[in-house]
């Protein structure tokens, strides 16, 4: 039994993704931990976006394009006793084209012996089912999610003037952002968030941001716009969106927690040497921290960047402001780093739950100083015939015979099946050997057509 191609591609996608995935992620954390260790939050944060996402590439470029630069796919489909067995049992392409019947009859032979297609609830189908069932249902969620924050924030109004906007234009000029942030309030979140994925804008609690301080706000809204700045609201929700369709691989979940608190660290550098002032920020983390929010709001709050929610690890980014200066690598990572992972993805090995491509068989090439074989008389040919179906008669007794022992031993359903299927092709060559027969009979009957010199 072999599966249809789409179940196929399916799982061989899915097996290839969840072997270039987890080598790539072991790869990204044993390297910030070791080599890269020093740098800062961008470089690991680039390797750790590249690890999220080189599996799903790699995988793809294997098994949609069949891209493979270093080795040949690593084949699941059959087993070797299957395998050996159904390439003697396939019959090979003749070298020379054959006559209406002869043709025919080697296509039945073809369709006789090619291993029917799995048809019902086989396991790989119910496997990529659940796994289907599953991603939908995560991704559903994820969607509800996105949906409830939108209309918890439908009602916020937009800060056009004041102080508030006044020192959001000049942090944004002193950032080098040219896209235009807006700046809104809303009475039903207690933390400042980072939103829009194409229009950037921070969203702040009306009843809590006037107990900041000026360096207070402003190192709040520089870490704010540092967020904007690096489009994390896109690669939070992405990372969300990665990790929940493809739930088969646990790792994934360490990725997406990993890039939410390297984006904060990274955020917290900024936002320290765009001010100055690594006490206000400090200050500022305690400060929103301690306002009162609701416990439904962390879930509504987990798809954006969000200031001081329990999930960022306060009390050690409060501990880093204060202790570490602000890594000097805080804007875009080097380009080679993700190249080179992607590269080395791509050498990895893939996997296939196709069965092994049978060579194609080589016409024999007879020496050029040898004479061309004489051609038999058509009584030579039709005792060798008729003694090749006596042989095919007691190879298909001794098959039965076979499978009957096998029967009584209670042998496996497997060996029952390829004996079958070699009963099945015995009978077939038996009936195209008796076919022949008749041929030449006919052609050793048949009068010689007269020459020209007859007929002159």
């Amino acid at each position: 039994m072999v599966l249809d191609p789409f179940l196929e591609a399916s799982g061989s996608w899915l097996l290839t993704y969840l072997l270039h995935s987890t080598l790539l992620l072991t790869a990204v954390a044993l390297a910030t931990r070791w080599p890269l260790a020093s740098r800062g939050p961008a470089v690991h944060e680039a390797l750790w976006r590249v690890g999220l996402l080189g599996g799903i590439v790699t995988s793809t470029l294997q098994v949609a394009f069949g891209l493979h630069p270093l080795a040949p796919p690593t084949f699941l489909g059959a087993s070797g006793v299957e395998a050996a067995v159904l390439a003697e049992i396939v019959p090979a392409p003749p070298a020379a084209p054959l006559s209406g019947s002869a043709s025919g009859a080697y296509g039945s032979a073809l369709e006789a012996a090619a291993p029917p297609l799995a048809a019902g609830w086989t396991v790989p189908r119910v496997a990529l089912a659940v796994f289907v069932g599953v991603a939908i249902l995560a991704l559903a969620s994820l969607a509800y999610g996105w949906l409830r924050l939108r209309a918890r924030l439908a009602e916020r109004r937009p800060v056009r003037c004041g102080e508030l906007s006044r020192r959001l234009q000049h942090l944004r000029a002193a950032l080098g952002m040219r896209a235009r942030v807006r700046l809104s309030a809303s009475a039903r979140i207690s933390v400042p968030v980072a939103i829009g994925l194409l229009r950037p804008e921070i969203c702040v609690p009306a009843a809590r941001i006037d107990s900041l301080d000026e360096a207070q706000a402003d190192a709040l809204l520089a870490h704010e716009l540092a967020h904007l700045r690096a489009r994390d609201p896109l690669w939070r929700l992405l990372a969300h969106a990665v990790e929940r369709a493809l739930w088969i691989q646990p790792l994934n979940l360490v990725a997406r927690r990993r890039l939410q608190d390297l984006a904060e660290y990274r955020c917290d550098d900024c936002a320290v040497r765009c001010t100055g002032d690594a006490v206000a920020l400090a200050s500022c983390l305690v400060e929103v921290a301690s306002w009162p929010r609701p416990l439904s709001e962390h879930r509504v709050l987990q798809v954006v960047p969000a200031a001081a929610m329990p999930s960022s690890r306060l009390e050690y980014r409060v501990e880093r402001v204060l202790r570490d200066a602000p890594s000097a690598d805080a804007g875009p990572a080097p380009r080679w780093l993700a190249a080179l992972l992607c590269v080395a993805g791509l050498g990895l090995p893939s996997l296939s739950l196709a069965a092994p491509p049978r060579p194609s068989p080589v016409a024999p090439v007879a020496p050029a100083d040898r004479a061309p074989p004489v051609e038999p008389s058509v009584g030579r040919l039709a005792l060798q015939l008729a003694s090749l179906a006596d042989v095919q008669g007691q190879v298909a007794q001794e098959l039965a015979a076979l499978r009957h022992d096998l029967a009584g031993v209670g042998a496996a359903p497997e060996w029952a099946a390829v004996l079958s299927l070699l009963q099945r092709r015995t009978k077939e060559l038996q009936q195209e050997c008796e076919l022949l027969q008749l041929e030449l009979a006919g052609a050793a009957t048949e009068p010689s057509a007269p020459t020209d010199s007859t007929k002159e």
